[in-house]
This record gives structure tokens, sequence and C-alpha cells, in this order.
């Protein structure tokens, strides 16, 4: 799917109609082992889903989002993997 190319980050559209989350998460990891993903969807995944993509240690947005909140959350994203910055899954932008 990414090739051998290594990423910081992995900024996803949205699953596409032959893809699901579940198979985004399930192919990306194993290539691609501690790349976090962010997902961007346009509306709240089923709680399955959410579980999973939170579970995962990776992130989601729901669109339309505000250019400054994508930014904030890239930016800790990138800072919580260079280890500058605590753990905000929990937290809501």
């Amino acid at each position: 799917m990414l090739g051998k190319d290594r990423f910081d980050l992995i900024i996803l559209g949205g699953p596409e109609p032959e893809i699901t989350a579940d198979e985004i998460l399930s192919k990306i990891p194993p290539t691609h082992p501690g790349t976090p993903i962010l997902l961007l969807t346009r509306s709240t995944p089923a709680p399955s889903t959410a579980r999973k993509i939170l579970g995962a240690g990776q992130n989601y947005l729901i669109q339309p989002v505000a250019p400054e909140n994508f930014l904030k959350r890239v930016s800790q994203i990138l800072n919580l993997k260079a280890g500058k910055t605590r753990d905000f899954n929990r937290q809501r932008v």
C-alpha cells in the first residue's frame, strides 16, 4: 500500500468505497510500525471502529475541521511521536 517509504505521519481523507477503516488499520501498522495515522472522516465512526482507531493509538477528526484544529492535531501527533508531549487520544479538538 505505501511501499518502503518512511513517513512521520500518514493522513487519510477517510475510507474510500473500496477500503474500510478496519482494512486501513490492519494494513498500515504492520508495514509501517510506529507511524501515526490521522483519519479524516465525514461522520462519527461507529463505536467499534472508533475503539479500533483509538486502541491502535491512531487518531481521527470529523470533517469539516477548522484549519487551526487540523494543524493543532497534526502538531500534537508529531510532538507525541517525538516524545515532546503527553498522549492526547482522549482529548477532543
